[in-house]
């Protein structure tokens, strides 16, 4: 007795060259989405507001993408059937020498003062994204409004913090984590990558390679590479289900200092990191331009396993015997058999049979004298 089953790999390796949706997540910056630049900072210890009348999120500014994958890799095939290989986010700086270039994570102690940072600048980080006040994956998009509600009021201060309908999330001890404020609740994260900088961007948004050192300026059109950390395997499943419904998120996120009356933007100025995102004008896809965030990405997809049911054989009461088998729903069965283990030709034992999830069964009516016969049940996916 033998099952054939059907397994069938697709795969492809593609470019997303600019974002369905991409939006400023900053409290009073970016309403509807329209913006056409990003920036990520930090407000926290002596670099918060709370004297100023407000109380921020430690990571202030953040920048939400939201990726369509359907041109890359069909959707609705089970989050369990997309193979991720190689996954990048790339963005564009378009603010010149405004900040420092760090390629490595920092500790926890470095931002609250336990210990000194061991390297000029604050690594850009991306995350995935989490969603409150009412909203889901499904249901918030780059124009959808920042907090659900009104701000609160705490002794005269503007309390935004912990408000944001989308925000930056990574797995702490396993569980999904608004991680916007882990510097004043004093946990660690871990980013799903560091941003890197290899080169700049050319005119039409390519890459020209010529890496940044670490603690240098970060020029105008500098590009920043993330490299998705796929080894953890809830960033893995994060994604795959992400691919199953066709809309991959992702939040960019810095604790880098900043203070509005710093000034300048210069590093010694304390500026921040900003980007090009898809509404700026110098982002022009008619013109084959691409300066906003894009993303690309190595997926192979495998077709769910066929089911391999343990058919059971019995004699009929005159002559013959009876093929009886399990069934699941979405699935054909098709009872052969042939002559001899070597022949190469099948004979079918009627039309095939509809899974429906429950025992089947198939009669071939065998003359006596019949030379022997071997059974094969045949499965396949409608």
């Amino acid at each position: 007795m033998a099952v054939l089953l059907a397994v069938a790999l697709s795969a492809q390796s593609s470019l997303v060259r600019e974002p369905a949706g991409d939006r400023w997540m900053y409290w009073y910056g970016d309403l509807d989405g329209a913006r056409g630049s990003a920036s990520v900072y930090g407000a926290y210890g002596s670099y918060d507001y709370v004297a100023q009348g407000y109380d921020f999120d430690d990571r202030h500014a953040q920048v939400f993408l939201d990726f369509d994958t359907t041109s890359i890799a069909p959707p609705g095939h089970g989050a369990a059937n997309y193979q991720v290989g190689p996954l990048s986010v790339r963005l564009v700086v378009n603010e010149n020498n405004a900040f420092l270039y760090d390629p490595t994570p920092d500790s926890l102690a470095s931002f609250t003062g336990g210990e000194p940072d061991s390297d000029l600048g604050r690594p850009l980080e991306l995350f995935g994204v989490g969603y409150q006040g009412g909203f889901t994956a499904s249901t918030f998009f780059e124009n959808s409004p920042y907090i659900t509600g009104t701000y609160q009021q705490t002794n005269g201060v503007n309390v935004i913090k912990g408000r944001r309908n989308a925000f930056a999330l990574d797995f702490v001890g396993g569980l999904p984590r608004d991680i916007s404020n882990n510097v004043e609740e004093g946990f660690a994260v871990q980013p799903w990558a560091v941003g890197e900088i290899p080169g700049y961007a050319d005119y039409f948004g390519e890459l020209v390679s010529q890496p940044l050192s670490p603690g240098a300026a970060v020029p105008y059109d500098s590009v920043v590479t993330f490299q998705v950390n796929l080894s953890r395997p809830e960033v893995r499943a994060y994604v795959q289900q992400a691919l199953n419904v066709g809309r991959l998120r992702f939040m960019v996120s810095s604790l880098k200092e900043y203070s509005y009356s710093a000034g300048g933007g210069a590093p010694s100025g304390g500026g921040f990191p900003s980007f090009y995102t898809k509404e700026n004008f110098n982002h022009q896809p008619t013109n084959g331009v691409y300066l906003a965030a894009r993303l690309e990405a190595n997926v192979t997809i495998q077709a769910p396993p066929v089911p391999r049911p343990l058919p059971e054989i019995a004699r009929l009461p005159s002559s013959g015997f009876r093929i009886s088998f399990p069934t699941e729903t979405g699935y054909r069965y098709k009872a052969r058999y042939r002559q001899t283990l070597s022949a190469t030709n099948f004979t079918d034992l009627g039309p095939a049979v509809t899974g429906d999830g429950t025992r089947k069964s198939v009669d071939d009516a065998v003359p006596p004298g019949t030379p022997c016969r071997f059974y094969h049940l045949e499965v396949s996916a409608l």
